[in-house]
């Protein structure tokens, strides 16, 4: 997995030097998506958000999918995500890239498997949006394509 922090030029004796300029709290809100990630492989969605998810959480399914919920509050969120582990036999994420876009939020580039229970696998490249405040997720915004969670970063031209 791919960890990328935002960096910036200074200009040094005429050399140019690149520093790190992800704040602390950035790069411990890519170990809680990480930490949050491994749960949700081992435990479930619904399982692991009530250990993850702040008690106002948002959580939003994918805008590319037909008629998508956005649940308010940690158990709405749980009430989907134990809707969605119904649905599935096996759910895995496997990251591929997690960004720091700013102070608050990270984006996490995954292959998403399903594997139905009639024997339908699927491997869908993702996108996620996590926004964490104090150590908790507040918002985690789903996206089926990579390009559009790209732009609702704000990473895309």
């Amino acid at each position: 997995m791919l960890i990328r922090r935002l960096s910036s030029t200074l200009a040094v004796g005429g050399a140019y030097v690149r520093r790190n300029t992800a704040p602390r709290v950035s790069r411990e809100n890519v170990d809680i998506v990480r930490s949050a990630v491994e749960a949700f492989n081992e435990v479930g969605l619904a399982e692991s958000a009530l250990r993850f998810f702040d008690p106002d959480a948002v959580f939003e399914e994918p805008p590319e999918q037909p008629s998508p919920t956005v649940a308010e509050g940690r158990d709405a969120a749980v009430e989907i995500f134990k809707q969605f582990e119904e649905a599935w036999e096996e759910h895995r994420s496997e990251p591929e890239e997690i960004r720091i876009i700013d102070d608050e939020r990270v984006l996490m580039l995954s292959i998403e498997h399903f594997r139905g229970r009639e024997g339908l696998e699927i491997s869908q490249p993702c996108g996620t949006i996590y926004t964490l405040r104090d150590g908790k997720i507040v918002r985690m915004q789903s996206f089926w394509e990579r390009e559009t969670a790209l732009e609702a970063a704000g990473l895309k031209k």
